[in-house]
């Protein structure tokens, strides 16, 4: 199908269950599918926070592809998926989300008063076509009081937040400033999900113009945990360097 034709149907399909990510595509006018992917995130041996992100995004992007026809979408339709992987990296250490309220605490005490940086990997997947990215943003927290920390612990908003913190939210307080992409901090640089489509022959303009009102995502999340007959090897789908798949978007320190 020619992705510049007027008459394009698409549908896109958001591989992660974050409800920041379908608000900030929800902004820009575009109601996907949304559903999570369960892979395995564990960082491999060495991996950095960059490549850990881009190889978790590629790897999501995957398993919706594989796991799309749970949805009930139009066979004629285009069908584009999109997933991304935010962490924290202070000082060459990644923080994913916390597992606790102690872990959250422990991240906190790390962030505070220091730079660090958020990563996102981005992954558009269209047929066998697929386009990744990382965005890197460098935050400056000021330095938080025991009482800071433990009053934002207690509000429960560290806890599905890579870093242990929300910058659209409560946790906005901390922030003295940002260098880079303040969506890509949310968990989705809406710039770079831009430049990916527009490898794949698209853009945000069309896909907001295609899918408009005639997408009716089902209300709950459907679960894509990769099965025993449709399996997911993520050797098979690690990042592509200087190809032209990948690229990569670092803001100036």
């Amino acid at each position: 199908m020619n992705a510049s034709e007027s008459s394009l149907s698409a549908t896109l399909v958001l591989a992660s269950g974050s409800p920041r990510r379908m608000e900030l595509l929800r902004n820009l006018g575009i109601v996907p599918f949304r559903f999570p992917t369960d892979i395995d995130e564990t960082p491999q041996p060495g991996e950095s926070s960059a490549a850990l992100v881009e190889r978790l995004a590629r790897g999501k992007a995957e398993a919706g592809w594989l796991a799309r026809n749970q949805l009930e979408i139009d066979p004629d339709e285009l069908v584009v998926v999109l997933a991304a992987d935010t962490v924290v990296d202070i000082h060459g250490e990644t923080l994913g989300k916390p597992d606790s309220a102690a872990d959250a605490k422990k991240m906190l005490l790390k962030l505070s008063g220091a730079d660090h940086k958020v990563f996102t990997g981005t992954a558009v997947k269209v047929g066998d076509d697929l386009f990744s990215t990382v965005t890197q943003t460098t935050v400056r927290f000021r330095s938080l009081e025991p009482e800071d920390i433990s009053w934002y612990v207690a509000t429960e908003e560290p806890m599905d937040k890579a870093g242990a913190y929300g910058i659209q939210g409560k946790g906005s307080i901390f922030v003295e400033g940002i260098i880079g992409s303040y969506d890509n901090v949310v968990g989705l640089p809406v710039v770079s999900v831009d430049r990916l489509l527009r490898q794949a022959g698209l853009s945000i303009p069309q896909l907001a113009s295609a899918i408009g009102d005639q997408l009716v995502p089902p209300v709950g999340l459907v679960d894509l945990s990769p099965t025993p007959d449709v399996p997911v090897s993520l050797d098979l789908i690690a990042p592509v360097a200087n190809d032209g798949e990948a690229t990569s978007e670092v803001a100036a320190p």
